[in-house]
């Protein structure tokens, strides 16, 4: 999804969100309909054993992707 265009009536504004909207639905749809194609994905409720001794020299620590001071970003658009 792209951002939104810059709009000055409410109009324009409120259509573009619906066009958007409409948009992302049928997207929904046709990945809905592929995703049946696909095989399960794994998750750490459906990993067995054996698959996650195969998958351990891939493993990373979570804190590891931590970072030491938590910084948060806000961008204000006025």
């Amino acid at each position: 999804m792209l951002p939104s265009p810059l709009y000055f009536e409410l109009e324009k504004a409120l259509s573009w969100v619906e066009q958007e909207l409409t948009t992302i639905e049928q997207d929904g749809s046709k990945e809905a309909s592929s995703e049946a194609e696909k095989p399960p994905r794994l998750s750490t409720a459906t990993i067995t054993p054996e698959k996650r001794e195969q998958l351990a020299p891939f493993w990373i620590e979570p804190t590891a992707l931590e970072s030491e001071r938590i910084t948060y970003r806000v961008i204000i658009l006025l």
